[in-house]
C-alpha cells in the first residue's frame, strides 16, 4: 500500500495531509475482511464479487448496491484514468475498511450518495438540488484509490469539501421554532384528553407506541431506534420506584468500534418512570402478551400495526420498525387531532410566509404543527435542564458526546421558555387560575425610590433584604452553586443596567451565560478535567435563571400585551 500527501486550502493557510492509498494489490486484505463477517452473520452474501451485499446488524437489513451507471461513467472525465471495473473493486475495498467504523445505514447512504455524485458532476458543480449526508465519506474515497489526479477530480473535491462545510453550518443552524413548542403543547393536551377517554383496546394498543413515545421522551432524550429497541422485560417495580429499562447506543459521537450486535453497541440503563406510565407499560404487556414475539424480544409488537387495519403482518415484518412508528404517528393526526378533535394541521412554511421571517406565527386555537418522531429528542434534553438538577440528569447530559449538539440544545431554551409561559399565561385567563398565576410567575415589582446601595455600586431593590431578612437571597444559586450571589437575583441591578425590568437583554445574557456555562462544565467532565458536581451546580445555576426569565416574561405578556 502506497501514499500520497494532499493538499488542502484552508483559505488562511495550506495543510498538507498523507493518506495512504488503495490498489488492487489489497484485494485479498478486503476479501478477508467480507469472510470475517459473513462468519459473523452481519454480510449475508455469498460471494464479494457480487453487485449487491445484503447487511444485517440484528435490527436492519441493508443492501449495500455497488451496480454503476456505466454509461454515465464513462461519460465522465474525471476518472477518465480507471476503469470500470477497477473503480467497483475500488468501492468494494474501501466498503470493507469502513465495516466496524460505521453503521450499516451510513454506508449504505455513502454508496448511494457517491452513485449520485458521479452521475450529476458536470466537470465544474455538482447538482445542486441533491443533498449529501456523508460528503467526507466521498472526499476519503476519492482521495485513496491510486491513479492519476486529473483537473477534474480536482475540482470535484473542492466542491465536495464546499459540500461538508456547508452541510456543519446546516446542522448548526438547524433551530426549533416557537411554533413547534406551541405544537408540543398542544399535542400533549390532546393525547393525555385521548388516552383518558373511553378507547377501544384496538386503539389503545395501536396508539400505545405514540403515547409511550410522548411521554417517555418528555423524560429521557431517547433517540427512534434507542426507543424501537426498549427491551420486552423492561419493567420491574418496587415499593418505591416504577423502573423500565432502555438500550443506549455507545456510537453516537463518539470512535467506537460497530460489532453489529445489538448486545455489544448498547448500554442498559435503568430510569424511574413513576406509577402512571408505569400502570400503561404494564396494561400494554398483558393487552399483548398472545402476539408473536421477535428475534430481539422488543417491547412492541408488529402484529398490532397491522391487525388495526384487519391485515396480516407479512413474513419479514418482525420488528416493530420506524417506518411503522411513523405510520402510526401520522394515523393519529388524521384520525384523532383532525378529525376527532377538529384541530387542523398546518404546514411549517405556510406559517412562516404569514407571519414573516422575524415574527414569530401565533398559532389558532384549532391548529397545530406535524411533529416528527425525531423533534421530541430536542424537547426531552431542555426538559433536563428544568429538572431538579440530580445525578441521573447531571450525566445524561454528560453522556452526550458532542458538545455541539448540546449547544443546540442551550440555544432553544429561551424559546421555550417563552412559549411556555405564553401558553400557560393563555390557558390562565380562561380558567379561574388566572389569580394563582399572575401571584406565583410574576416577576417582582421594583420601586424607584425604594432600593439599597451595595458596597460595589449596585442596587439591591428586595424589600426584604431591606429589612434584614434574607429570604430573597437564598433564591439565587451563584456559578458555584453557592447561595446568595447577586449577579443571578432578580432584585439585583448593577451600573450597567437599567434600573427597572424591561430590557430582555439582562434576562437573555444571563441564561445564555448560563447555558455556556453549562457546557463548559459538561465538556470538562468528558475531558477528565471536572467533577459531576460541577454539571450538578451548574444545572442549578442555569434553572435560577430560567425561573427568573420566565418571570421577567410573564410581566412582558401582561404589560405589554403580547
Amino acid at each position: 500500500m502506497s501514499s500520497r500527501n494532499i493538499l488542502l486550502n484552508k483559505n488562511i493557510y495550506e495543510v498538507i495531509r498523507e493518506v495512504e492509498l488503495l490498489d488492487l494489490t489489497d484485494i485479498n486484505q478486503a476479501k478477508n475482511i467480507f469472510n470475517e463477517y459473513v462468519e459473523k452473520g452481519v454480510i449475508l452474501s455469498s460471494a464479494f464479487d457480487d453487485n449487491i451485499w445484503f447487511v444485517y446488524d440484528q435490527y436492519d437489513k441493508v443492501e449495500f448496491n455497488f451496480t454503476l451507471d456505466e454509461l454515465a461513467f464513462r461519460k465522465s472525465s474525471v476518472f477518465s484514468e480507471i476503469k470500470y471495473r477497477e473503480f467497483s473493486l475500488f468501492l468494494k475495498m474501501f466498503v470493507t475498511g469502513l465495516l466496524g467504523n460505521y453503521v450499516v445505514k451510513s454506508i449504505q447512504v455513502f454508496i448511494r450518495e457517491l452513485k449520485e455524485v458521479i452521475k450529476s458532476f458536470d466537470g465544474k458543480n455538482i447538482n445542486s438540488k441533491i443533498t449529501l449526508q456523508v460528503p467526507s465519506i466521498i472526499i476519503d474515497f476519492l482521495e485513496i484509490m491510486d491513479y492519476n489526479y486529473t483537473e477534474k477530480y480536482k475540482i470535484l473535491l473542492r466542491e465536495l469539501e464546499i459540500s461538508t462545510i456547508n452541510s456543519r453550518r446546516d446542522r448548526t443552524l438547524n433551530r426549533r421554532s416557537l411554533a413547534t413548542f406551541q405544537s408540543y403543547f398542544k399535542f400533549t393536551d390532546i393525547l393525555n384528553d385521548f388516552w383518558n377517554s373511553t378507547i377501544t383496546d384496538a386503539e389503545r394498543i395501536f396508539f400505545f407506541p405514540i403515547y409511550l413515545w410522548w411521554n417517555i421522551t418528555a423524560i429521557l432524550p431517547l433517540r427512534p431506534k434507542e426507543f424501537l429497541l426498549i427491551p420486552r422485560d423492561c419493567f420491574r417495580s418496587s415499593k418505591n420506584a416504577n423502573l423500565v429499562t432502555f438500550r443506549r447506543t455507545k456510537l453516537k459521537g463518539l470512535k467506537n468500534h460497530v460489532n453489529y450486535n445489538i448486545d455489544d453497541d448498547y448500554e442498559l440503563y435503568t430510569y424511574d418512570v413513576g406509577q402512571k406510565l408505569g400502570d400503561q407499560i404494564r396494561l400494554y404487556k398483558k393487552l399483548t402478551e398472545e402476539l408473536e414475539n421477535n428475534s430481539i424480544n422488543t417491547l412492541l409488537r408488529a402484529d398490532q400495526h397491522y391487525n388495526y387495519f384487519g391485515k396480516t403482518k407479512r413474513y419479514d415484518s418482525r420488528l416493530f420498525s420506524y417506518a411503522n412508528m411513523k405510520y402510526c404517528l401520522k394515523r393519529f393526526y388524521t384520525e384523532i387531532i383532525n378529525n376527532k378533535y377538529d384541530v387542523k394541521t398546518v404546514n411549517k412554511k405556510n406559517m412562516e410566509e404569514k407571519s414573516g421571517n422575524d415574527t414569530i406565527y401565533d398559532l389558532k386555537p384549532y391548529e397545530i404543527e406535524f411533529i416528527n418522531i425525531g423533534d421530541s429528542r430536542h424537547i426531552a434534553m431542555i426538559n433536563a435542564l428544568f429538572s431538579d438538577g440530580s445525578a441521573t440528569t447531571a450525566m445524561l447530559l454528560a453522556g452526550h458526546s458532542n458538545i455541539d449538539i448540546s449547544s443546540h440544545y442551550f440555544a432553544n431554551i429561551e424559546t421555550l421558555l417563552e412559549c411556555k409561559t405564553y401558553q400557560a399565561y393563555k390557558k390562565s385567563i380562561e380558567t379561574t387560575e388566572n389569580d394563582l398565576f399572575m401571584k406565583t410567575n410574576f416577576s417582582p415589582e421594583l420601586h424607584r425610590d425604594k432600593y439599597l446601595d451595595l458596597e460595589d455600586g449596585a442596587r439591591c431593590y428586595s424589600k426584604h433584604f431591606a429589612n434584614d431578612s434574607m429570604i430573597d437571597c437564598y433564591k439565587s444559586i451563584g456559578e458555584n452553586g453557592e447561595i446568595g450571589e447577586c449577579y443571578n437575583c432578580d432584585y439585583y441591578r448593577d451600573s450597567r443596567y437599567r434600573i427597572f425590568i424591561d430590557d430582555k437583554e439582562i434576562f437573555h445574557k444571563r441564561l445564555a451565560h448560563d447555558c455556556d456555562f453549562l457546557a463548559e462544565q459538561i465538556n470538562r467532565f468528558r475531558q477528565g478535567k471536572g467533577y459531576e458536581e460541577d454539571i450538578k451546580q451548574a444545572l442549578l445555576r442555569l434553572q435560577s435563571s430560567t425561573k427568573s426569565y420566565e418571570k421577567y416574561f410573564t410581566s412582558l405578556i401582561v404589560h405589554g400585551g403580547k
